[in-house]
């Protein structure tokens, strides 16, 4: 109890607005021999690491509390190496932000927490050139040794850094089980620690309004909704049995579901039911607009998409746009989606082949069936052949080499987001398990066409066809390639000049 209550002392103190420089801390836990309470806040110096050298010295036993938006990269690395080999707890309590190098001091924990709706977010490392974030090897480097050092697995560091320098994966306890980072979650006591002179029982400092150059928590909570609304979407683009399981974690227990409270399996089941109607979809946020309430950490979001579902069974695509209302809640520390509900603005079908003539009428544009397959298995599944480039997705991998051919005769194409509008994906040989990356990720395809999907194929035909930009790069248009067992090769390219009437091979 007297630790537990020590933890209610951390969660108090840090009841603080961020300083523009990091503000560093120690003071002593009353009940504890040799114990303090370790607050670290603002942004993080080069200079702060000795700093906090300094201010731990006299402490053999510690619980770091963070509360930072980041900063320095090597700060954030000393820092952590100082707690882990100082045997220190480290902590972010509730409703508390704490994002780059502020995150990677924490990983230093020898036992890490993580409060109710905390918000601990992970990026590459970078470099800032002339106001732009780019990635640096240097430094991923050095961040990649720290994490060596701390013993986390390859996994987790795939996780830790897969976000672009502009953008942040958020750490939810689920993620942390999954990608083996072991992380406890903080409750605070009800009781309150006895006071003691000097002690950190007593009062916590005077709240001061955090910079308005720094998000506050609000700003956070926002930042999560729309990166959880994105991952929302693209879980919905994959196949039924990768999307599924993802729901099933997402949604709450009950849900308010298009108006009507709804039990969460009955909500599965009505999202199955739509998924085997149509089982190729895509959407694409047109736009969003985002209020969170800091106090219950719940989050709106409601907004207009433009989305497109396909069946090949059926020979048919729809698609057209709808408006949409989705309610997430962070006060378990992972989101849950609470309130779902849209309608329909505009809707269209067409015969899937029609797809393809729509964007270039007046040219002779590749067909499916001029890229006929030799054969289609129909044998027992192979076990997924992963490696060390794969194991990052071995589960979405794992999963789809499950599935029945739907690309080429023999093979799984199965794809996920890697962003905002952004799809990767590979192609898995269900008689040998090879998996073979598609070539480039694909982002912005409904740019193109509205009811054309990001990746177009079918199972009896070799030939694939991606929309929207490359790697994010230009030319914008529809990218004609036939797959030959082992790689992509290029056809042509249909480019994005408003009326689809020019065709143009472009490498």
């Amino acid at each position: 109890m007297r630790l537990a209550l020590a933890f209610l002392a951390c969660y108090c103190a840090l009841n603080y607005g961020m300083a523009r420089a990091a503000e560093i801390k120690a003071t002593p836990i009353s009940g504890l021999p040799d114990t303090a309470l370790i607050t670290v806040s603002g942004v993080l110096e080069s200079s702060d690491a000795e700093r906090f050298r300094a201010a731990v010295a006299m402490y053999p036993k510690a619980i770091v509390a963070f509360q930072s938006t980041g900063g320095s990269l090597i700060a954030g690395i000393d820092i952590g190496t100082q707690i882990r080999f100082r045997n220190y707890t480290a902590l972010v309590p509730s409703g508390t932000l704490c994002a780059s190098a502020c995150a990677t001091a924490w990983l230093g924990g020898t036992k890490r927490l993580m409060g109710s709706g905390a918000l601990i977010g992970f990026h590459a490392a970078y470099i800032d050139q002339n106001g732009q974030a780019t990635e640096t090897g240097v430094g991923n480097a050095l961040l990649g040794a720290y994490l060596n050092k701390l013993g986390l697995p390859d996994r987790a560091i795939v996780f830790i850094t897969q976000a672009h320098p502009n953008e942040l994966t958020w750490l939810t306890m689920a993620d942390a089980a999954r990608e083996g980072i072991d992380v406890a979650l903080f409750t605070v006591p009800t009781e309150a620690p006895s006071a003691a002179p000097g002690s950190i029982a007593g009062p916590a400092p005077p709240v001061s309004p955090a910079p308005s150059s720094l998000p506050s928590v609000t700003t956070s909570l926002e930042q999560r909704a729309s990166a959880s609304l994105t991952e929302l979407l693209s879980r919905l683009s994959q196949s039924t049995s990768l999307a599924l399981p993802y729901l099933s974690s997402v949604y709450a227990d009950e849900v308010m579901y298009y108006g009507k409270p709804t039990r969460k399996q009955e909500v599965l089941q009505d999202n199955m039911k739509y998924m085997d109607r149509w089982p190729e979809r895509t959407y694409g946020i047109i736009k969003d607009t985002v209020d969170c309430n800091s106090a219950d950490l719940t989050c709106l979001i409601n907004g207009q998409m433009r989305w497109s579902a396909r069946s090949t069974a059926r020979n048919i695509e729809a698609y057209g746009t709808s408006d949409f209302l989705y309610k997430f809640g962070f006060s378990s520390g992972s989101p849950q989606l609470l309130s779902q509900s849209s309608h329909v603005v505009t809707r269209s079908r067409r015969p899937i082949e029609a797809a393809i003539g729509a964007l270039a009428p007046s040219a002779s544009l590749p067909q499916y069936r001029d890229y006929p397959v030799a054969r289609t298995y129909h044998g027992a599944n192979a076990p997924v052949a992963l490696t060390k480039q794969t194991m990052q997705f071995q589960t979405r991998l794992r999963v789809a080499a499950k599935d029945e051919p739907n690309f080429a005769g023999n093979y799984v194409l199965e794809y996920w987001g890697c962003g905002t509008t952004c799809l990767m994906g590979a192609v898995i040989d269900v008689a040998t398990g090879e998996i073979t990356w598609l070539p480039f990720t694909i982002c912005c395809a409904m740019s193109v066409d509205p009811g054309f999907q990001a990746i177009n194929f079918k199972p009896n035909s070799r030939l694939v066809v991606f929309a929207g930009l490359r790697n994010e790069q230009q030319p914008m248009g529809a990218h004609f390639y036939w797959f030959d067992g082992r790689e992509f090769h290029f056809i042509t390219t249909v480019l994005d000049d408003g009326s689809f009437g020019k065709h143009s091979a472009t490498k």
